[in-house]
C-alpha cells in the first residue's frame, strides 16, 4: 500500500496552505513541514509572493470592528 495522502497535505505541497507548528503537533505534521519547505523553495502558491502573510496576521489586520 502506498503513502496515505490527505487534502491538507496536498494543499501544503502545492503551496496553498501554511503549517502552523503551534497547532499541528501530530506525527504527520513533520511531513507537512517538509512539504511546506519544498513548496517554499520552489516558490509555489502563496510562496510565489515576496512576503506572504501568515493567516493569523491577516485575520488580525482585517478584524471586523
Amino acid at each position: 500500500m502506498g503513502r496515505r495522502q490527505t487534502l491538507n497535505g496536498e494543499l501544503v505541497a502545492v503551496g496553498h496552505a501554511w503549517v502552523e507548528p503551534g497547532y499541528c503537533r501530530a506525527r504527520f505534521c513533520r511531513e507537512w513541514g517538509k512539504l511546506e519547505a519544498r513548496a517554499r523553495s520552489d516558490q509555489l502558491g502563496l510562496w510565489s509572493d515576496e512576503s506572504p502573510v501568515r493567516p493569523s496576521a491577516w485575520r488580525k489586520q482585517h478584524k471586523a470592528q
